[in-house]
């Protein structure tokens, strides 16, 4: 899909970086907002 979206100028490298930077921050911070939300439970 990258390298489509590359290929035909829909995503510019600055977009696809910052969008790879937010899926590595909620990955790190998800869990940690989400467990004390499963403990109340």
């Amino acid at each position: 899909f990258a390298s489509f979206a590359f290929g035909h100028h829909i995503f510019s490298p600055d977009m696809y970086s910052a969008l790879v930077l937010v899926v590595l921050i909620t990955t790190m911070i998800g869990p940690v907002l989400l467990k004390p939300r499963l403990a109340r439970f």
